[in-house]
């Protein structure tokens, strides 16, 4: 997968969500609004599923975090992993990552700690099962 599949892939888990424009036809992807915005006025942006060119839509990622490429950005994500924030099966999740990166931590030869950001990019999206190869 390469790291911009990784990021969307990472970022759906997270709540991300494709919208279309009413009017433009503009494509984004983007968390949904909390708030009204001026930019974000209700009933002008519908909920899309993944367009089939999304690979190629460059302007709908400005807001998307780097996770391959961001250590902060996949902090963030791996909260999103942990058994308090999750109900069910979905609470092995967090052991399930932690071992997996454990064990390419081991194949590289260094700590978890020391784990950089593409590693657990790629761990992720392999445990959430989004992984294509």
């Amino acid at each position: 997968m390469t790291q911009k599949e990784q990021r969307i892939a990472i970022a759906e888990f997270c709540g991300w969500k494709w919208y279309k424009a009413r009017v433009s036809g503009i494509i984004t992807f983007n968390t949904p609004p909390t708030t009204k915005r001026d930019d974000w006025v209700e009933n002008q942006w519908d909920e899309i599923t993944r367009p089939d060119n999304y690979l190629s839509i460059d302007v709908a990622f400005v807001n998307c975090p780097d996770y391959p490429n961001d250590l902060n950005a996949m902090h963030q994500a791996e909260k999103r992993l942990k058994p308090h924030r999750m109900s069910g099966s979905e609470s092995t999740l967090w052991s399930d990552y932690f071992m997996a990166l454990l064990r390419i931590c081991e194949r590289e030869k260094i700590s978890s700690a020391h784990a950089n950001a593409a590693l657990r990019s790629e761990t992720f999206v392999r445990i959430t099962g989004k992984w294509r190869d």
